[in-house]
């Protein structure tokens, strides 16, 4: 029988309220804007105390939790310690300036800020900061746990450089400090690390000239044993549902996808649901495992599960199953966190009743044809294992499955499609909940 297709998480999470610290997304919520220097500013005059200490670690559990019992399998702490998921590695190496912040217009005039400054050498003289951060939110998951860090030309991108003027030469010396911070999170035990590089499809020219030796000193020297990530997307938007902000053009990924497959990583992290790539994208990556964004991040509406099945169906027509690997758009900070857990949700159970279509004869008989032939015929389509895999789940998540669990396929259960559909009882379903009477929220 095929197994599910794993599933992962790129990096934020939406953050508890009770915590003592701000993030981009919160202005983005407050403000409709994520570029307030508000936000740096607060965050520059915090000083963590051990109260803090202890409410950062109860959040990163319960923001593993959740990602967990949703089915996620390689979760992370939601950068729940980090106003941002770049600047929070910039405070802890030298060169920066967090005081007196520069004005600058960013990613092809999408928005304008006030930007922490480079005015010195970039050097990481410091103990590394990762080991704390990954060791206190590991200790609290009961699954090992992914850590994400900026890539060189990323953290380029959200800085003013006035030093160096040697676009190369800084790249360089930031992939060296993150390359300091990867090392130490390997010897602290952690085997599965990120690099988030969402500028290479905005800036084109400078990742294929000069970004890829920067990927390539982040993982120097860092085992095989380590699963290795590099995350590129088209970049959030100012606020959840703004459709006109200026997206990077996922063509990018063509344009990129042959030279990564070369690089001493192990997988790709890419954008799909929102911008719908070109599948045949994924044939360019030959030895690279694929992180393949199944749901979006700034859009308020939740996918079905038999969208996110149709997707990867199609996927599977361009890549071995076994470097397919399930995951939302980009990190989920930006969305309440109801409706990340419900993406999520959708997201892990397309991923448990995904089947390649090789696998099956026909599919549409497999998917609508109501007798127990079909059923043991094509296993993997039928209802009991996506029925199944959520309810290992059934109290420990936060919801319950209904107590009559019909045998038999009916994609109204799963799509949020067919609100009437039969249940086996012969009662109506016609719940608006997910999953239509047999997932409901407590």
């Amino acid at each position: 029988m095929t197994t599910k297709l794993p599933t992962t998480v790129i990096g934020s999470f939406p953050k508890p309220a009770f915590l003592p610290i701000a993030d981009w997304f919160d202005s983005a919520r407050q403000y409709g804007s994520m570029d307030s220097p508000d936000v740096t500013r607060s965050y520059s005059a915090f000083s963590a105390s051990e109260d803090d200490e202890a409410l950062f670690v109860r959040a990163a559990a319960e923001v593993i939790g959740l990602q967990i019992a949703a089915g996620v399998d390689v979760p992370t702490d939601g950068e729940v310690r980090r106003e941002n998921y770049i600047h929070y590695h910039c405070r802890h190496i030298g060169g920066f300036d967090f005081d007196d912040l520069e004005h600058r217009v960013l990613r092809d005039g999408a928005y304008e800020t006030e930007l922490p400054a480079i005015r010195g050498i970039i050097r990481h003289e410091r103990a590394p900061y990762s080991p704390h951060d990954f060791a206190a939110s590991q200790a609290v998951s009961p699954r090992a746990i992914k850590f994400t860090l900026p890539g060189p030309l990323t953290i380029m991108d959200t800085t003013a450089d006035c030093f160096y003027e040697d676009r190369p030469r800084l790249a360089a010396d930031l992939g060296d400090t993150v390359n300091k911070e990867i090392r130490a999170l390997v010897d602290a035990g952690c085997r599965h690390i990120q690099v988030d590089e969402p500028l290479f499809a905005r800036q084109l020219d400078d990742a294929l000239s000069f970004g890829m030796e920067g990927l390539n000193r982040c993982f120097h020297k860092v085992p095989k044993e380590v699963t290795r990530t590099v995350h590129i997307c088209c970049g959030y938007p100012d606020h959840l549902d703004d459709e006109d902000y200026r997206k990077a053009d996922p063509a990018s990924y063509h344009a990129l996808a042959g030279i990564m497959d070369e690089l001493d990583f192990d997988a790709v992290s890419i954008e799909d649901a929102h911008c719908r790539n070109d599948l045949a994208l994924l044939e360019k990556f030959s030895r690279k495992a694929v992180v393949f964004g199944s749901v979006t991040v700034a859009r308020s509406r939740v996918e079905t599960v038999e969208e996110v099945i149709d997707r990867l169906r199609h996927a599977l027509d361009h890549i071995d199953r076994d470097r397919l690997i399930v995951a939302p758009d980009c990190g989920l900070g930006m969305l309440t966190r109801d409706l990340a857990v419900a993406k999520l949700q959708v997201m892990c159970a397309a991923a448990a009743a995904t089947w390649d279509r090789k696998d099956c004869a026909d599919t549409t008989t497999a998917r609508s044809s109501p007798d127990h032939a079909s059923i043991k015929k094509h296993p993997v389509s039928s209802a009991h294992r996506v029925l199944r895999f959520l309810q290992k789940f059934r109290r420990g998540s936060g919801f319950l499955l209904g107590a009559n669990l019909c045998p038999v396929w009916n994609p109204a259960w799963i799509s949020g499609t067919g609100g009437n559909a039969e249940k086996c009882d012969g009662e109506k379903g016609g719940s608006d909940d997910l999953f239509h009477g047999y997932l409901r929220y407590i």
